[in-house]
């Protein structure tokens, strides 16, 4: 019985070791992927040179993969010929690439590989997609583009696009192409409203070398449709309200139209309206101080098939004063000079005032009169007898030169009367030759009291001639 125990005891530690050694295994295998498993695959076309694909964007791995690739056939890839390095660990892969080929339109399989184990996978297919956008332009014509993502211009194949209606196992080949710069870029297909086409399905392919390289189908093209924008937006202000009118061109019928209108004040953010009806709008109290902007745009309404695309907006119209539309920017500048030089002149009229109102009392007086103290008008009639100049207490200067300093010449008035020969006649005359000499040395003398210097010479008092003395 004892060697059945020892051979027992052997197969139970033999078992520890191999659970021990598995389990430490399975710990480091975990932890060893774990810090070198891979980043997906990226790959690109740059500048249509050349393609690259990376795999560690972070820089953490540690071992050397292989990588592979292919263009159309997955099961033919080829090996990595020019690796990219970091730190000695290929981290990406520079691919031969031909423009001419034009093989971004094309698919390509790209593989990660360690110890011959594929660890990652990615796939383009292909590495230039389209999409095809049709929609039914006003209700007269549908229109189809598949060159939106051909912003730069770099679409340098023609396409062959083809669509039908209902059965979509019969398409028909684009009849009317659109180019740019020689390419075709869209396909203008035939409509009819009559048939009310837009309630059917719509399906559309594009294809290159006869193979689809994109395709779309609307079920059906109600959603698809796009009024032409309003026109001849018009104002009319009635007493208090402001009314917008407009037109709309379109095969739709009025009743199928739904409207939208937006305005703002002064370029402030739009208050739109929707779900108008008829082909007017109304503002009530509009402020004539401000600056009003209308726009407004069209769909088909839910009545008749509601359409997701709205037409453009029509071109702005705009009511009220435009002056308070950018008023700073409006305002006239002053100039720093300006303003330097006004405020000098202003301070050297000041000081020269001052000057004047300190050293002339005259003009003091008058620019800033002397207002007596009500206490004081008693000692104008008790003190000074009502003098007002000595109870202001006005120089005598001052006095003086509000006096007038300039006298008259007299006026020297002499009668001349026609005398008979009669003694007593002669008398009278004599008389008035003596009065009027003494009218003038009165006058003479109070001529030499003004100011004015008097006559050197005394004029002498002619007589009459008398005849017969």
């Amino acid at each position: 019985m004892k060697p059945k125990r020892n051979t027992t005891e052997e197969k139970l530690s033999v078992y520890e070791n191999m659970f021990l050694s598995s389990f430490l295994s399975f710990v480091w295998i975990c932890s060893g992927s774990a810090s070198t498993r891979p980043h997906q695959i990226e790959c690109m076309v740059v500048n249509l040179e050349y393609m690259i694909c990376t795999w560690d964007k972070d820089g953490s791995l540690a071992e050397n993969y292989t990588f592979k690739s292919s263009y159309k056939n997955p099961d033919d890839p080829a090996e990595c010929s020019s690796y990219q390095y970091v730190r000695a660990v290929r981290v990406g892969c520079v691919v031969p690439y031909s423009k001419e080929e034009l093989q971004r339109f094309e698919n390509f399989y790209a593989w990660l590989y360690r110890d011959n184990i594929t660890i990652a996978k990615q796939e383009y297919k292909p590495l230039l997609t389209r999409e095809i956008e049709c929609m039914v332009v006003n209700l007269e014509y549908m229109i189809c583009t598949w060159d939106k993502d051909d912003k730069d211009g770099t679409l340098v194949e023609n396409y062959t696009f083809k669509s039908s209606y209902k059965n979509p196992g019969d398409p028909a080949e684009c009849s009317s192409y659109q180019y740019v710069r020689a390419v075709r870029v869209g396909c203008v297909v035939p409509y009819s409203e009559e048939e009310l086409q837009r309630f059917e399905n719509f399906y559309a392919w594009l294809y290159r070398d006869n193979i689809t390289i994109a395709k779309q189908e609307y079920k059906p093209l109600l959603t698809r449709v796009k009024l032409n924008a309003p026109t001849n937006v018009s104002l009319l202000l009635s007493e208090t309200e402001l009314w917008i009118y407009w037109n709309v061109t379109s095969n739709a019928k009025p009743q199928c139209q739904e409207r939208e209108v937006r305005y703002r004040i002064n370029g402030n953010n739009w208050i739109i309206y929707s779900r108008i009806m008829m082909n007017m709008f109304t503002v009530p109290f509009p402020n004539t101080q401000s600056l009003h902007e209308f726009q407004v745009r069209v769909r088909v309404s839910l009545t008749c098939g509601e359409s997701d695309l709205w037409s453009e907006w029509s071109k702005p119209v705009f009511w009220g004063s435009m002056k308070k539309i950018n008023d700073t920017e409006t305002r006239p500048k002053t100039s720093v000079g300006l303003m330097i030089l006004c405020t000098i002149g202003a301070a050297v009229v000041l000081i020269m005032l001052t000057c004047l109102l300190i050293h002339s009392e005259r003009l003091r007086v008058i620019l800033v009169p002397v207002v007596p103290s009500p206490k004081n008008l008693r000692d104008l009639i008790d003190s000074y007898d009502g003098n007002v100049e000595k109870w202001l207490h006005i120089s005598k200067e001052l006095q003086d030169g509000f006096k007038p300093n300039f006298s008259e010449r007299p006026c020297i008035v002499r009668e001349f009367r026609t005398e008979t020969h009669s003694e007593s006649e002669s008398d009278d005359c004599l008389s008035v030759n003596t009065a009027v000499s003494s009218d003038y040395q009165s006058m003479q003398s109070y001529s030499s009291t003004s100011t004015l210097p008097s006559p050197t010479e005394t004029p002498s008092t002619e007589t009459t001639p008398l005849n017969g003395l």
